[in-house]
């Protein structure tokens, strides 16, 4: 039996979880996507290590909305019905299971003939399907993407993933609610010259434990991870205050969620 398939029955008989995952125990990724630029800002492409969606065995499901220069995420929990319904939506309107490595890889010159204008746009994309046993990671560029377009006979599997990531790219849910991690890295710098003008109305570092002065020291850029309350605390200031001061020093400090276990 397809390992889709016999995931779809053991959701509709209740074997899936949808409960939150026990303390210190790290939920388990259904399915995931990341969009990966060919070239971007360093502050961008920090934000962008984090999955834009990403599906999880307990139902959750948790995208990132916009503005897109200080980008949230919302999230929704799917009851065990609504979760195997959304993937057997995948499978009606993509044709889910079957796209594999191997069939995009035989596919590959029918989307690369000769004929083909070359393509300017170097951005790629990572879609993981944990779906499936074993799982399947699936590296594309967007040029190869659009490259299926009029050859949809020569190029189903392109065809259907094309479609798949358009459409976890734009994917929102109405019953999705503002997104706080228990998890997350910090980034965190001196404040650069060109925002001298923003450390007056800087914000005060909320948490005493935590000191950006002793993480950053004589460095340029530091790192970070929060867990928890302290995670949760600087989530909330940083996703719209990158501006902070701790011990009289004024810091710019990105934040970005951890999805992947």
């Amino acid at each position: 039996m397809p390992t889709l398939c016999l995931v779809f029955i053991l959701l509709f008989a209740g074997s899936a979880r949808a409960d939150t995952p026990a303390p210190g125990e790290a939920p388990v990724p259904f399915l995931w996507r990341q969009f990966v630029p060919s070239s971007s800002t360093v502050e961008a492409a920090f934000q962008l290590r984090t999955p834009q969606f990403i599906l999880y065995q307990n139902g959750t499901l948790i995208y990132r909305g916009s503005p897109a220069d200080r980008p949230s995420y919302r999230q929704v929990v799917l009851t065990p019905q609504e979760l195997g319904a959304f993937l057997f939506s995948l499978q009606q309107r993509f044709h889910f299971s079957g796209i594999t490595p191997e069939r995009l890889a035989r596919e590959l010159p029918y989307i690369q003939r000769p004929k083909t204008p070359p393509q300017k746009d170097a951005n790629g994309v990572v879609i993981w399907m944990g779906v499936f046993n074993p799982p399947r990671t699936l590296r594309m560029s967007l040029a190869d993407l659009k490259a299926h377009d009029g050859q949809p006979r020569n190029a189903p599997a392109w065809e259907a993933l094309n479609g798949l990531n358009r459409f976890l790219e734009g994917y929102r849910h109405p019953r999705a609610q503002p997104f706080i991690p228990d998890q997350v890295e910090l980034a965190i710098h001196p404040l650069p010259p060109r925002l001298a003008s923003s450390a007056a109305s800087a914000a005060r570092w909320p948490l005493p434990d935590v000191s950006l002065r002793a993480l950053l020291g004589r460095k340029s850029e530091a790192f970070q991870t929060l867990t928890g309350e302290s995670a949760r605390t600087a989530y909330r200031l940083l996703a719209d205050h990158p501006v902070v001061t701790d011990g009289g020093t004024v810091y710019y400090v990105w934040v970005r969620p951890l999805l992947l276990p």
